[in-house]
This record gives structure tokens, sequence and C-alpha cells, in this order.
């Protein structure tokens, strides 16, 4: 089964939008081992918290991981029962009420160990509905933009969707990098049929799969 990754809003790089955040007392990346740590087993923030540790000199496997999804992780945090959470926004925004960030997934991209939400589609749904597939990419593109050049906008919306005040939607807001269509079909990131960017060639090689699976939709009209 193919599959073709949708250029929309939901492939963007994963940076500040996720982080590990730590309770007070743990001050830096060496200082995890032995803690209990919670993530989502499977996720971005599960694969950043494993690079994270080794980009600092601290063994993976010494840090206690716990499999939560981040409104669990959340419900841990305020029990007492984990000492670290590595999740995305919202809920990020939660724990570092009375947490301290330790380290962002930016640090490991800058790594060679990006992350990104990606959209995607199989061929057969794709080549059954294409309209579908088009309206899609655009509504999304479209969030993109209006994210962009009217925020406040955006940030209302996105607010009253996560019941956040609207400062703190946009606070969050501005954590995300954000691609239009047409910069996701770019060199730099996820390329095009049989031109793939850099960051699309970059988790071929890291998960070792390329061809149907390594295609992207071409720029939408």
């Amino acid at each position: 089964m193919g599959l073709i990754v949708a250029a929309g809003r939901k492939t963007s790089p994963v940076r500040d939008n996720e982080a590990l955040v730590a309770k007070a007392g743990i001050g830096s990346m060496k200082e995890p081992a032995g803690k209990k740590v919670a993530a989502p087993f499977g996720s971005t923030a599960h694969y950043s918290l494993l690079a994270a540790p080794a980009a600092s000199g601290v063994e993976p496997s010494t840090v206690q991981t716990i499999d939560l999804q981040p409104q669990d992780a959340l419900a841990a945090w305020k029990r007492g029962d984990i000492d670290a959470a590595y999740v995305w926004t919202p809920t990020l925004g939660e724990l570092t009420k009375d947490g301290k960030v330790l380290v962002s997934s930016r640090e490991p991209a800058k790594q060679g160990k990006p992350t990104a939400d990606l959209g995607v589609v199989t061929n057969a749904f794709a080549a059954e509905h294409p309209e579908v597939v088009t309206a899609w990419i655009k509504a999304q593109d479209h969030t993109v933009a209006q994210a962009r050049t009217a925020p406040d906008r955006a940030a209302k919306s996105i607010g009253a969707e996560l019941g956040l005040p609207t400062a703190e939607a946009k606070r969050q807001l501005s954590e995300l990098m954000l691609l239009s269509a047409k910069e996701q079909t770019g060199s730099d990131y996820l390329g095009t049929p049989g031109a793939p960017g850099r960051s699309c060639a970059a988790e071929s090689r890291r998960t070792g799969v390329s061809g149907p699976a390594g295609a992207v939709m071409g720029p939408i009209g």
C-alpha cells in the first residue's frame, strides 16, 4: 500500500512546540537519568526524547520512560507520578507553568534528527478521490496563510477550539513552524516526485523508506 505525503498544514517541522519539561530541581539534560519521564511511545516526541539524552552524553537507557499521551502525562505530572514529560502544545503550555523546558525538538533537528507532523494519503484513495485530497490541501494551506497574515484571528479560532485564552493560543501558535504548500514542495523540505527535498531525503535515510512512500504531491492549483 503506497503512501503519498500530502502537502498541507500538517506537514510542518516540529520545533519549539514540542519539548521536554522537568520538575523543579532538574536543571539540565544530564539530570533526568534515573528519573521517570513520560512521552507518547511511537510519536515524534518519543523519538526526540530518545535522541536528546544521547546528544548530551546521557545513555537513553538510563532514563525510565513511561508511555503516556499528553493529557495523561499532565495528570501524572499533577499527581507527582513523573519527573518530566516530552509533549507538545497545548499540554506543553500547562507543564511549563511550574516546570522548566530542558530541550525542545529544535535541538535534535539541528543535530540531524528532525521530526515533523505529516499528513498522508494512500495512493488508492488519492486516485479515487483526487478532488477530496485537493480540497483538503487547499484548506490546510489557507490556515497557514491566515496564521501568518492574521495571527490574532487565527489564535481566536484556535483558542475557541481548544478552550484556551486567545493570548495563550497566540503564544503557542508562535512556536509552530508553519509552511505553505509551495514551501513544502521546495528543495529545503519535501520536494516533488522525482526530486525529493533535503528533509524528505534525510527521513528516507533514517527510516530506510523510499520510493512511493517518499513521494510528495505536487503544487496545488
